[in-house]
């Protein structure tokens, strides 16, 4: 009898950790990065974000010298939402090391950008050229 109950138990552990092994999955990502430019130059100031207000998800990043960004972490594929914003230097949250945007008003917000980026599974890269 102690066998029986020994094996059932293996069964039932055994059922457990194949199903949980299915749900460790969770959606399909990717990465997204770029470059962004504001007229002729490199927009350098602000961050930009990806938003999908579908999903509740996104992510954001931290414009470098050149333009270019990267947003660390894999993001849920899907159509998001793109728009730039104000940002801090890295570590600080002092009010006087804002970094201000200089791009349209438009642009600072998801419902009026106009931008918008499907992110796909792998890597994505996605450029954006707004006008000055």
């Amino acid at each position: 009898m102690k066998t029986g109950l020994q094996f059932q138990w293996i069964l039932v552990v055994t059922a457990l950790m194949v199903s949980f092994a299915g749900c460790s999955r969770g959606p399909l990502t990717g990465t997204v990065s770029g470059k962004v430019m504001h007229g002729d130059a490199p927009l350098t100031l602000g961050k930009i974000a990806f938003v999908n207000m579908e999903m509740g998800t996104g992510g954001s990043a931290v414009l470098g010298e050149d333009g270019l960004y990267k947003i660390s972490g894999d993001i849920p594929v899907g159509e998001y939402q793109v728009y730039f914003a104000n940002a801090m230097k890295s570590g600080s949250m002092d009010p006087k090391d804002l970094i201000k945007t200089p791009v349209k008003q438009k642009y600072q917000a998801a419902a009026t950008s106009g931008l918008a980026f499907e992110i796909k599974t792998g890597a994505n890269v996605a450029d954006f050229h707004l006008e000055k």
